[in-house]
């Protein structure tokens, strides 16, 4: 993609598709009356949905506004289709995403619910990947990304600084996780390691069952790339 650097947006798609292969198995395998990791789950869940909702704002604001003001100045009409179907995307998965909340907040139909907002980020997630990014290299320079990239990291809201670069490296593939890790500042890497035991300690409680009915769902224990 005209060697613009989208490791930190792929390693925050791995990480949404991560936790809703997670929650996924969990809906189907946490018992009703185990309350604590119901109550955990739900945290777990406002973690996932607040990286989500940080990721669609940075694309609605800034991202796609760029790539739909170049292809209509090249007259790229199938570039624009595309641009307009990711937007309307992410009206679709937020109205899936609240009932899936709704179930896990009162652990009841949360199997439907959950699996139809995993199918439908997924989708999303793919399409994306496969026709919307490859405009940003269409498009946009390398130089040009890295300072959009820079617009970005003004810092992400309060409620996931602490959680984020954690959450980011968590069972990423070494190709994308060595890179980020390379790239980061040394207050970024502090601050995953202080986040992660925080993280895996949500983790254990949330989805302690999920091994039970989808072992390659169930987090790996001291799987991120940092200490």
């Amino acid at each position: 993609m005209s060697g613009i650097d989208l490791t930190t947006m792929l390693a925050i798609h791995h990480g949404l598709r991560r936790d809703l292969r997670r929650f996924a198995a969990a809906a189907v395998a946490t018992p009703v009356g185990d309350t604590g990791a119901w109550s955990a789950l739900l945290r777990r869940w406002d973690l996932f949905a607040a990286v989500l909702e940080d990721h669609h704002h940075n694309e609605d604001l800034v991202v796609w506004p760029l790539l739909r003001e170049r292809a209509a100045e090249a007259g790229d009409s199938h570039a624009l289709r595309v641009l307009a179907e990711a937007e309307a995307e992410h009206d679709g998965i937020d109205a899936l995403l609240r009932p899936a909340r709704g179930a896990l907040a009162v652990r009841r139909d949360a199997t439907g619910a959950v699996e139809r907002a995993r199918r439908g980020l997924e989708r999303h997630l793919d399409h994306e990947e496969s026709e919307a990014l490859p405009l940003l290299g269409q498009y946009v320079g390398a130089a040009e990304w890295d300072e959009v990239q820079a617009s970005l990291r003004t810092g992400p809201p309060a409620r996931l600084l602490l959680s984020l670069p954690a959450w980011l490296l968590d069972e990423l593939p070494a190709e994308l996780a060595h890179p980020l890790v390379a790239g980061a500042g040394w207050h970024l890497r502090l601050i995953a390691r202080l986040g992660a035991p925080r993280l895996r300690r949500l983790d254990r409680r949330a989805f302690r069952h999920v091994s039970q009915s989808d072992p390659s769902a169930a987090p790996v224990a001291g799987s991120s790339v940092l200490p």
